[in-house]
């Protein structure tokens, strides 16, 4: 809902708001004092009476028409009264909302950490969809959007998942956040920690591998002698040492 100076306006209706659209329309009826153009004959008809067509009825059906996308005004396009435009529309989209909720219900039960997502993420995305159900008439208190994200976190969290479960209150959903995002911490700094000695370890397998290959020791002692006879021969001692060697007789 935006305000333009004294002017209040909401996003038109399309297929994907009116829970939303519904509620916000209600009020700004509401607020311009046309809001009884509706519910006067709500309570009339309740009665089994009849109400006189209200002194803005034409203003609250001008208002929700122009409250309304282009390419859904055919529905209420023959309309005579803001109350038959309202009730067409409730009547157009109750089946579409309780075929989203029932979607985004499940979504909600199924819901689980996705393959490399992030706990900032998975909570942000089970938050939504609790806005979405409260958008499409159906309030998920606190606890249970907590039960529903202890639900779907992985073995990783299992700690954690006890610890809360243990709890004499099911805590509030960014205490739970503050706990998982501690372990997750604790989880990536164990994982670097066990990638490095994974690759130390390799290391050292392969260099040993190496040594046991058929040929590198020859190898090695042939490079250990080629480097000592060049030592002799560049020592100014050399030839003296080879005179006196019992094995130059």
């Amino acid at each position: 809902m935006a305000f333009d100076g004294d002017k209040i306006t909401i996003a038109k209706l399309d297929e994907s708001n009116y829970a939303v659209w519904n509620v916000k329309m209600k009020h700004l009826l509401i607020s311009k004092e046309w809001w009884a153009a509706i519910n006067a004959p709500l309570v009339a008809e309740a009665e089994g009476q009849e109400a006189p067509l209200h002194q803005f009825d034409a203003k609250a059906l001008s208002l929700i028409t122009l409250s309304v996308a282009d390419h859904m005004l055919p529905l209420i396009s023959d309309a005579t009264t803001a109350l038959e435009a309202w009730n067409t529309l409730k009547d157009v989209y109750r089946s579409a909302s309780t075929a989203q909720l029932i979607r985004l219900k499940k979504e909600l039960i199924a819901l689980h950490v996705g393959d490399d997502e992030s706990i900032t993420k998975y909570m942000a995305r089970a938050s939504t969809l609790r806005d979405k159900l409260q958008a499409a008439g159906n309030t998920i208190s606190e606890d249970d959007l907590v039960i529903a994200i202890l639900a779907g976190l992985p073995k990783q969290f299992s700690t954690v998942r006890s610890i809360v479960e243990n709890l004499s209150e099911i805590p509030a959903v960014s205490d739970l956040m503050a706990r998982l995002m501690v372990v997750e911490e604790r989880n990536k700094s164990n994982f670097s920690g066990a990638l490095a000695t994974t690759s130390t370890a390799t290391a050292a397998t392969t260099t040993a591998a190496t040594a046991r290959r058929p040929g590198c020791a020859t190898t090695a002692r042939r490079r250990a002698t080629s480097s000592l006879t060049a030592a002799r021969r560049s020592s100014p001692t050399s030839g003296a040492l080879a005179a006196t060697s019992p094995l130059s007789s």
